[in-house]
């Protein structure tokens, strides 16, 4: 049986990226010091969605962050992760529902449960969420 081994040679004076942390409405990343010119992978926090039903799928999502060729933290992209808070996260599950005839009225009544303590937005997402499901579509 043969083992295959990759070395990398540095010079001592590469450039890297310093160890940064970042928080944001998808949770708080600890990016380590990077090696310039590699993208670096940080696995997402999975929150519980509490009464929200979860339809996604089950592999490991992951925020990504490049490390440009100078030394410089490109920004980072989040999108895979879950919002860090609860009510961000049921609004954004509820804006993904196609609304149809059929359960209009039961997603108002559920629309109206957590809008109607909207003094707990806590991030601007919840208010565009809340914008893109009021939208009424005007049929030509």
């Amino acid at each position: 049986s043969s083992k295959k081994v990759e070395l990398m040679v540095l010079e001592t004076a590469a450039p890297y990226c310093p160890a940064e942390r970042v928080t944001n409405n998808k949770g708080d990343f600890r990016w380590p010091r990077t090696l310039a010119g590699i993208t670096a992978y940080y696995t997402c926090a999975r929150y519980p969605f509490g009464s929200v039903p979860y339809y996604g799928d089950h592999r490991q999502r992951k925020a990504w962050r490049k490390c440009d060729r100078s030394g410089r933290w490109e920004e980072g992209n989040y999108t895979e992760c879950a919002y860090a808070n609860e009510v961000t996260r049921v609004l954004h599950a509820f804006s993904q529902i196609p609304v149809n005839a059929t359960n209009a009225l039961a997603f108002a009544h559920q629309l109206m449960t957590y809008t109607g303590a909207a003094a707990n937005f806590a991030d601007m997402m919840d208010v565009i969420f809340v914008a893109r499901m009021i939208q009424i579509p005007v049929n030509a």
